[in-house]
């Protein structure tokens, strides 16, 4: 039986289905597994699906179709023109017709406006070995689009459309048009929720179509960065519905048809299992890329050649507000120490729209509380405001130097976004490791000793020499060195774990490669494997650190093990998180020391205080920490006292985030929130009050103004 979903109406009288099997799988191909899942679909209530000649499973597509006894016109079909066919249309349209084998195509997209030539492109790596073809250059897409429609005129197709067009894009091809598109399917999620390009194609007619409108995961196999935001997740329980449904949820009731890929049939079901959202969560979701770094694409291709998408940059795609990497727009976000005795417990938020500002233009009255606070902290940001943008991605990938502010921000940012894939990043060696071969990473090693030798070194000079080459040796996007490969590699291929780990042992305890090797951001294996994310592996871990990794390193932001651990978007990870602060601590981990812009791991706390679930557990590990250093040092302040953290919060120790002074500043291209004072009780109960400064009515909240947050 069909689901129960929408059914919009295109331009040319046909109905869609609102929501859509995607299925690209990540890579090209996937025969069996595409089959597998477009029954398993059809069965959950399925009745659309969008493949590609691109994507390399049609056949497996139409296959499922054909088989699952389900009438062919109960079934919505969609495929896709690629770029290096746009010189062949209609040859291109029947090989795609005869590979899905199912007597028609409902609706036939041009993938991408640019045109490639067909020798030009490695297609399944998404690659130009050459050069695309110039946007004023025959064929551009308005020749293309109009062999689609001879396509569409001689009834091989129901309806046509184009795929990854702009406003830009659009308005070059709809003065040419004998048929206006029936759909322009572009990437959309709350990231990226395409606003400005969903009211013009609504104005035209066009119905906006979404692909990975779950985002794609992060590169440690973490969920998309719109899943683990307190507004989806807020949304999510308020719903008893998972993330993924509020955002299929969102992006139908906005009007948008939805085609999210799973392979899992409990969240095929969820996925299609609609649910009605309030005006006031849909107004939070339609906002939410608003925050700092959550305006921005979440796909990988943006980084094979930053700035530009096959052979054309950016501003020939319409995508003049976006930023290598895909960044919509980059946030500056600089948070400072600042100190102020009036107020030993403030932390301040800021935000303002850009350019930043200067001293010049903060004007200060009198002693309002307001106005206090205010001069505590905002000349000091004015006055130590980091000019500018800071260097660009490209400088930040190539060296090894502290970052922060917006330089932090923005490496973080790429770093997140990126995915190792084993084909495209590997060498040899590196798949050896990948695959746990022990004896290809001996053998490897010896021919490494051997090489050495043959140029008149020393057994222990050639050895040397080899393990240098190990330790160098780094892969993918992110740079990661050998430990952390052999870490993914549990992570991507659990099944052979104990290989890994037999690798990774012989690596340690025998060819003694140093354990200390850092990623493009700077951190260790040994953090990655307890700071939960990717996960929190104890026996990885403790191999790393027998062997004399530093349970206290500080990555490129400043950051120890402990910053990551403490930060928890997700009930369900509190346990996890718990666990894994509880080992940092007690294998000397020191939540005190500060990162680059002078703020310990409980910021991370502090700054999800209002969520008692977030940091019940871990607040409590870190009180039993604070009570151990203190019976070690009474002298510093009598633990009896019940004024003691007021009158003492120098003493303080692993908790000096519960009494040191922070602020933070937030520069944002967007709104700013309104200010909220957050009163907190070292017996960690809470009470919230807001306030706004300056004072806003009705019609201009959000236009301005200031956050902050006071421990009393």
């Amino acid at each position: 039986m069909a689901a129960d979903i929408p059914l919009f109406t295109l331009n040319d009288g046909t109905k869609i289905p609102s929501v859509g099997m995607g299925c690209f799988m990540g890579e090209i191909g996937g025969g069996q597994r595409v089959y597998q899942m477009c029954m398993n679909a059809l069965k959950c209530g399925y009745r659309h699906f969008d493949t590609a000649f691109g994507y390399g499973n049609e056949e497996w597509v139409g296959r499922a179709i054909r088989e699952s006894g389900i009438p062919r016109e109960e079934v919505y079909l969609t495929t896709k023109l690629p770029n290096h066919h746009h010189h062949k249309v209609r040859e291109s349209f029947e090989e795609s017709l005869a590979a899905l084998n199912c007597g028609y195509i409902d609706l036939y997209l041009m993938h991408w406006p640019q045109a490639v030539a067909e020798h030009d492109v490695d297609w399944p790596n998404f690659r130009l070995t050459g050069k695309a073809v110039a946007p004023n250059e025959h064929p551009t897409f308005i020749d293309t689009y109009k062999e689609m429609e001879k396509l569409l005129e001689a009834g091989k197709v129901k309806s046509i459309g184009v795929s990854n067009f702009s406003i830009k894009t659009l308005n070059e091809l709809l003065p040419h048009c004998k048929f206006v598109p029936a759909t322009n399917q572009v990437e959309l999620h709350p990231c990226l929720p395409q606003h400005e390009l969903k009211t013009f194609c609504e104005s035209k007619g066009i119905l906006l179509t979404a692909y990975s409108p779950l985002g794609r995961p992060m590169t440690d196999g973490t969920p998309p960065i719109f899943f683990r935001h307190e507004t989806i997740l807020s949304v999510a329980e308020k719903k008893n519905a998972t993330p993924a449904q509020v955002v299929v949820s969102w992006g139908v009731q906005r009007g948008t048809v939805v085609v999210p890929k799973s392979e899992n049939v409990e969240r095929m079901k969820q996925n299609i299992t609609l649910v009605k959202l309030l005006d006031e969560d849909m107004d939070a979701i339609n906002n939410l890329h608003k925050q700092p770094g959550m305006h921005r694409s979440l796909l990988a291709y943006h980084n094979i050649d930053p700035g530009n998408m096959m052979g054309w940059t950016y501003a020939d795609m319409g995508w003049d507000n976006m930023k290598p990497g895909g960044i919509i727009s980059p946030v500056n976000c600089r948070p400072i120490a600042c100190h102020d005795k009036r107020f030993p417990f403030l932390v301040f938020h800021l935000q303002t729209r850009l350019p930043p500002f200067s001293a010049k233009d903060i004007k200060m009255q009198n002693q309002s509380l307001e106005e206090m606070m205010l001069r505590a902290g905002a000349m000091g940001i004015a006055a130590s405001w980091d000019k500018g943008q800071g260097r660009p991605l490209e400088m930040l990938i190539k060296t090894k130097g502290s970052v922060k502010g917006v330089e932090a921000q923005r490496l973080r940012t790429y770093a997140t976004s990126q995915s190792m894939e084993p084909n495209r990043d590997l060498d040899p060696y590196g798949q050896a490791l990948f695959m746990g071969d022990l004896d290809k990473v001996k053998a490897d090693f010896e021919k490494r000793v051997a090489r050495h030798k043959a140029k008149d070194r020393t057994e222990d000079k050639a050895r040397m020499a080899a393990l240098d080459e190990l330790y160098a040796m780094h892969w993918g996007p992110t740079k990661v060195p050998i430990y952390d490969l052999l870490l993914l590699a549990t992570l991507i291929l659990p099944g052979l774990r104990l290989r890994h780990l037999a690798v990774a042992g012989w690596l340690v305890y025998e060819a003694k490669v140093p354990v200390d090797g850092t990623d493009l951001t700077g951190t260790t294996t040994l953090a990655h494997c307890i700071s939960t994310k990717p996960a929190f592996d104890p026996e990885f871990a403790q191999l790393l650190y027998d062997a004399g990794a530093d349970i206290n390193h500080q990555n490129r932001y400043g950051d120890v093990a402990a910053n990551e651990i403490c930060t928890v978007w997700d009930r369900r990870n509190v346990p996890r998180a718990a666990e894994a602060l509880t080992w940092f601590l007690s294998h000397g981990g020191n939540v005190d020391i500060k990162e680059n812009e002078g703020l310990t791991c409980g910021r991370q706390l502090l700054t999800t205080a209002t969520k008692k679930w977030r940091v019940g557990t871990l607040t409590k590990i870190v009180e039993e920490e604070d009570e151990r250093r203190k019976r070690r040092n009474q002298s510093q302040a009598d633990p009896s006292s019940s004024n003691w953290l007021s009158s003492n919060p120098a003493a303080l120790s692993a908790s000096t985030l519960l009494c040191d002074i922070f602020l933070f500043v937030f520069v944002a291209a967007e709104e700013m929130d309104s200010l909220t004072i957050v009163t907190f009780s070292t017996s960690s109960s809470t009470e919230e009050t807001s306030m706004t400064y300056p004072p806003m009515d009705e019609e201009s909240a959000g236009t301005g103004g200031f956050s902050y947050c006071v421990i009393a």
